[in-house]
C-alpha cells in the first residue's frame, strides 16, 4: 500500500471515529460497550501520551474504512503502535490520553488497559523480624531431599529433554551451579526485550539466575530437574522492574516457538497489580493463549501475604489469579527436610483473587532460605547481606519467586516421565498429590504441600489416551496413598475428590449425582472426573458418601481443578454453591455471606513491590477466624 493510500485511509478510518459512527458493527455506536472496553485504571483525558495495551478482534467485515483494525485505529488517532502480538490478539501502542474513548469505540478493540509495571516475586523483607528462621547453612541437596525429588532422581528422572522457558532478568549460564551442564547445551535459547537490545542478556538484577538455580543447580544446593533446558528470556531490568508488554511479548514469542524448542512449561516469577478481572487483564489473556497451546504455566502467587501487623487475603498478583496458571505460594521448611514443621510462608500472598474471587493459591512449595546462585556482580549480590559463600556466589534467598520454580521443575520431571500430559492433568496431579497443612485455611495453602515423589509416581500411573469411561490410571491407587520422604509418610488425595475414570461432561449435568456413577465414597471439597475435559464438580453436602448435592463449575473449564468462580464453605454443609460475579459479590468465610456483611472486614490497597498502598482503588479481603 503506497503511502498516499494509507495516508487517505487513515483520515477516513479519523473522520469516522471522530463522528461516532463507524458502519457496519453496531457496538461502536454503544456507549457502554466503550465504556467496559476502558480498563479503570487508564489516566483522565489529556494531550500527555500514554502507554497502553489493547487486545483486539477479528474485523467484521472486509472493509478497511468501515471495519478497521486495532491497529490502523490507533494510527488514525495520532497514536504509534509499537508491537503486535499476533499470537494472543494484542498490540502495545502509545496515544494521547483525550483519544482513550475514541479507540474503544473502534469495532475491532476488545479491551485497552495501562502497560502496567511487573516485579520479581522475591521477598525483599526476609530477615526482618517477622522470618521465625534467619538464614541458616542449609542441608545438601535440601530441596530434593524435603520434596521427595531425591527419590525420582534416583530412578533416572532428571528433566531431560523438557524444556522450561523463565520469562525474568535474563541468566548467568557460566555460573559454576550449573556443573557438569557447563557450556551452555543445556540453553535452549537466550534473548532480551529490554532496551531494544535482544543481545543484552547479562542477568544484572540476578533473580533470574536465582529461579535458574532452583530449578538446574549441579551444586550441592541440587536444584528439581537437574537435566531439563532452560530457555531464558529477559523483561526484568537491572532493579527488578519490568513492563506487562514485554511479558506478553515473550509469552507470544514462546507460543510462536513452542514446538522448535519443545517449550513445555513457562515458569513466571513475577508479578503485576490486578486493577481488572482475570477475563480481561492482558497478562492474564496472554497466559490463557500459552496454556490453550498446551503450555504449562507456573506462577508466583506473590509476596503480599502480611502487612499492617496482620496476615492479608486477596493479595495474588496477575497473571498468577488466572484459573489455568499453577499459583505457587511459599511454605517455610523451618531449615529442617522433614514436613511435619512446615508452614505458610508470613510473606507468602494468600487469596481468594481480586474481582473475580478465585480461590487460590493453587499449592505450597519450599520457600524460605534456599541456598541459590546469583551473579557476583549482579543488583541482588550487592545489596544482600546472606551469602552463605565468601565468594558471595550464592544467596540465601526466600520469596514464592523460587517456590514457582520448584514446581515447575517439577513439572519438567512429570513430562519427562509421562510427556503426553497436558497442562489440566499436571495441575491436577500436582493438587491432588500434594499434603495438606494441618490447620492451615485453603486460601493460604491452596492443595498444600509439593509432593515431588508422589507427583511422578502419579503421572507414571497416567494414560493420557483414556477413553470415556476408561480406567484412568495403568494400575490402580490405594485406598489412601502415601508417600515416604524424609522418614515421614506424607498422606496425599485429601483435598481433591478423584474418581479415577474418565468420565463424559453430560454426567454432571443433574444436580442429583448417583454416587456409584461418579465413584466418590469421600473426601473433603472438590469432584474432579479424571478426564482430558477437566470438568469440576464442587461439592456442598455428603452424607457418608451416599448422596451428593453438587453444582457444575463451568466458569473456566481449562486447567481448573480447584478454585474458580464458585466460592463454596469449606466444610460438608448444606449451603448451596453461589457462583461469583461483579453484580453480586460474595465472598468465602467459613461460610456463605453478603457482600455488605463484610464491610467492616476490607483494608483498601494494591499489592505493590511486596508491600500495600492504600489508595482505594482496590479491596483487599481480610477474613475473620
Amino acid at each position: 500500500m503506497s503511502h498516499l493510500v494509507r495516508r487517505i485511509l487513515l483520515a477516513a478510518i479519523s473522520a469516522l471515529l471522530a463522528a461516532g459512527c463507524a458502519e457496519g458493527v453496531e457496538d461502536s455506536r454503544d456507549l457502554r460497550r466503550a465504556e467496559l472496553a476502558l480498563a479503570p485504571d487508564l489516566p483522565a483525558p489529556s494531550f500527555e501520551l500514554t502507554r497502553v495495551v489493547v487486545q483486539f478482534e477479528g474485523p467484521g467485515c472486509d472493509s478497511e474504512i468501515l471495519c478497521p483494525s486495532a491497529a490502523a485505529c490507533v494510527e488514525a488517532l495520532g497514536g504509534q503502535v509499537e508491537a503486535i502480538f499476533s499470537n494472543v490478539g494484542a498490540l502495545t501502542a502509545e496515544l494521547p490520553a483525550d483519544q482513550l474513548q475514541a479507540l474503544a469505540e473502534c469495532s475491532s478493540v476488545r479491551r485497552i488497559s495501562p502497560d502496567r509495571p511487573v516485579i520479581s516475586t522475591r521477598n525483599d523483607r526476609t530477615g526482618e523480624r517477622f522470618n521465625s528462621h534467619p538464614a541458616a547453612t542449609p542441608v545438601e541437596n535440601f530441596v530434593v531431599k524435603t520434596t521427595g525429588a531425591d527419590q525420582v532422581h534416583a530412578r533416572g528422572i532428571h528433566g531431560a529433554g523438557v524444556t522450561i522457558a523463565l520469562v525474568d532478568s535474563g541468566l548467568d549460564e557460566d555460573h559454576a551451579a550449573f556443573g557438569r551442564g557447563h557450556g551452555s547445551a543445556w540453553v535452549a535459547s537466550q534473548s532480551s526485550l529490554i532496551g531494544g537490545n535482544p543481545n543484552n542478556l547479562q542477568d544484572n538484577y540476578g533473580h533470574g539466575t536465582l529461579v535458574a538455580g532452583a530449578i538446574r543447580s549441579q551444586n550441592t544446593a541440587l536444584g528439581i530437574a537437574p537435566e531439563a533446558n532452560l530457555l531464558s528470556i529477559k523483561v526484568l531490568q537491572a532493579d527488578g522492574s519490568g513492563r506487562v508488554s514485554d511479558v506478553i511479548a515473550a509469552l507470544d514469542w514462546l507460543i510462536e516457538n513452542r514446538d522448535l524448542y519443545n517449550v513445555r512449561v513457562i515458569n513466571l516469577s513475577l508479578s503485576a497489580p490486578v486493577f481488572e478481572s482475570y477475563t480481561t487483564d492482558p497478562l492474564c489473556q496472554a497466559v490463557q493463549h500459552a496454556v490453550e497451546g498446551g503450555i504449562v504455566v507456573v506462577g508466583a502467587a506473590g509476596n503480599a501475604g502480611f502487612g499492617d501487623n496482620q496476615t492479608l487475603f486477596g493479595g495474588i498478583g496477575s497473571p498468577a489469579n488466572h484459573p489455568a496458571v499453577i499459583t505457587v505460594g511459599a511454605s517455610d521448611p523451618a531449615n529442617t527436610v522433614v514436613r511435619s514443621d512446615d508452614s505458610v510462608a508470613w510473606f507468602s500472598s494468600r487469596g481468594p483473587t481480586l474481582f473475580d474471587g478465585v480461590a487460590k493459591p493453587d499449592l505450597l512449595a519450599p520457600g524460605v532460605n534456599l541456598r541459590l546462585p546469583v551473579p557476583t556482580n549482579a543488583t541482588l549480590a550487592r545489596l544482600s547481606s546472606v551469602h552463605p559463600d565468601p565468594d558471595g556466589a550464592w544467596l540465601n534467598a526466600s520469596g514464592t519467586s523460587f517456590s514457582a520454580a520448584l514446581v515447575s521443575g517439577t513439572v519438567a520431571l512429570m513430562l519427562e516421565q509421562t510427556p503426553g500430559l497436558n497442562p489440566t492433568e499436571v495441575k491436577a496431579i500436582l493438587e491432588f498429590t500434594a499434603q495438606d497443612v494441618i490447620n492451615t485455611h485453603p486460601l493460604e495453602q491452596g492443595a498444600g504441600l509439593l509432593n515431588v515423589a508422589g507427583a511422578v509416581q502419579l503421572a507414571s500411573l497416567w494414560l493420557t489416551d483414556a477413553e470415556v469411561g476408561a480406567d484412568n490410571l495403568s494400575s490402580p491407587l490405594p485406598d489412601l496413598p502415601t508417600s515416604l520422604i524424609a522418614g515421614e509418610t506424607v498422606l496425599w488425595g485429601t483435598t481433591i475428590i478423584w474418581n479415577g475414570y474418565a468420565l463424559d461432561d453430560p454426567v454432571y449435568y443433574d444436580l442429583d449425582l448417583d454416587v456409584l456413577v461418579v465413584g466418590v465414597v469421600s473426601g473433603n471439597g472438590i469432584i474432579w472426573d479424571g478426564g482430558r475435559i477437566a470438568t469440576v464438580v464442587w461439592l456442598d453436602y455428603n452424607i457418608s458418601g451416599i448422596s451428593l448435592v453438587s453444582i457444575r463449575q463451568s466458569a473456566y473449564d481449562l486447567g481448573t481443578v480447584w478454585g474458580t468462580g464458585i466460592i463454596w464453605d469449606g466444610g460438608f454443609t448444606a449451603y448451596n454453591s453461589v457462583s461469583f460475579s461483579l453484580s453480586s459479590l460474595n465472598l468465602w468465610q467459613g461460610r456463605l455471606v453478603d457482600f455488605g456483611a463484610l464491610q467492616g472486614l476490607m483494608v483498601n490497597g494494591t499489592p505493590t513491590r511486596g508491600m500495600l498502598d492504600t489508595d482505594g482503588s482496590s479491596v483487599i479481603w481480610v477474613p475473620e477466624f
